[in-house]
């Protein structure tokens, strides 16, 4: 099979990888982990807003479940495009993996700040990112194989070839 070929085939498992590859790069170039907390970052602007800015657990524990919530809205959305369209536009599968680029290594980031809330009073904890991205965006993979096999499930109740 050409590489074309299977980049068609298997968009989701290809975008994974793409993700998950440029998450293990970025470990060497430091300025990628730090821009995927932009998100985050505006969200623990406005949660700060709410709650005492020196209280790094609320703020912290909204931001976790804002990112959650994000996370299962997105790809909740992303299951019903492929359970209505089976095939599943590129641009789409690209929009999914960036937005997820933006909440999946925050979201990971968070849970391990949340094991001792006292690290986040220190202006450094920040680059902790830089240690937790290229774990998280393996995720990407996983999520890619998940697609695909959904894919696959939906072509074959409705009898569509591969």
């Amino acid at each position: 099979m050409r590489k074309i070929e299977f980049f068609k085939k298997y968009k989701f498992v290809s975008f994974g990888f793409i993700f998950s590859l440029l998450g293990l790069i970025s470990k060497v170039v430091i300025l990628v982990p730090l821009l995927s907390m932009i998100l985050s970052i505006f969200l623990e602007l406005f949660f700060s807003l709410f709650f005492d800015s020196q209280n790094f657990k609320k703020i912290g524990v909204s931001v976790i479940i804002s990112l959650g919530i994000l996370f299962l809205a997105s790809t909740y959305l992303m299951i019903q495009k492929i359970k209505q369209q089976q095939i599943v536009s590129t641009k789409y599968v690209v929009w999914y993996f960036t937005f997820q680029f933006f909440i999946i290594p925050p979201f990971c980031f968070y849970l391990q700040i949340s094991t001792n809330w006292n690290a986040a009073s220190d202006g450094q904890f920040i680059f902790g990112i830089i240690e937790v991205f290229p774990l998280s965006t393996a995720l990407f993979i996983g999520l890619g194989i998940f697609f695909e096999i959904l894919k696959i499930i939906q072509l074959k109740k409705n009898k569509i070839q591969l």
